[in-house]
């Protein structure tokens, strides 16, 4: 990674099992640059194999990601803050963030896929806000209907 990217932290995001190795994806999270998705080989054993760059997460470089990822059903929601020298009166102090996390064929023709936001949540409070993506089942979506709950420190909840 660049210079520039500090590690933040990791977030697991799934396992795929094969009948000679395991393998975790596991998202980093950097300030200052992309996040990433590192696939990680394990042999039967649990010993590390190799690790594989699968996929860029792009965002606007001005913005901090905040350790807070979470991966549900093909999807990574991601927090981001407005650094404070980027911060005007009216402009918005935070994100949450969606990314599609879903492997397509012929999207790893440079050997890792890239991502960019699908959506972004603003949240006006400077105090990180906390979210969850919960995946329900119901009769007509078989399992697949997800929702979105954004808490904000003022004791309100977003219901997406």
């Amino acid at each position: 990674m660049p210079s520039e990217a500090i590690f933040l932290g990791v977030t697991y995001v799934k396992t795929v099992v094969s009948p000679h190795f395991d393998t975790e994806n596991m998202l980093v999270t950097t300030r200052g640059y992309h996040n990433f998705e590192i696939t990680v080989v394990f042999d039967d054993k649990g010993v590390v194999q190799s690790t594989i760059l699968h996929r860029v997460y792009h965002r606007y470089i001005y913005y901090n990601a905040v350790n807070e990822v979470q991966a549900n059903n093909g999807f990574i929601l991601m927090s981001y803050t407005v650094p404070p020298n980027m911060d005007i009166i009216n402009k918005t102090k935070q994100y949450i963030v969606i990314y599609d996390s879903i492997d397509y064929s012929g999207e790893f023709d440079k050997g890792y896929s890239e991502r960019y936001m699908v959506a972004g949540i603003p949240i006006n409070v400077t105090t990180n806000a906390i979210f969850a993506l919960n995946t329900t089942y119901d009769f007509h979506s078989n399992g697949t209907r997800s929702g979105l709950v954004i808490g904000v420190p003022t004791g309100k909840f977003i219901v997406i």
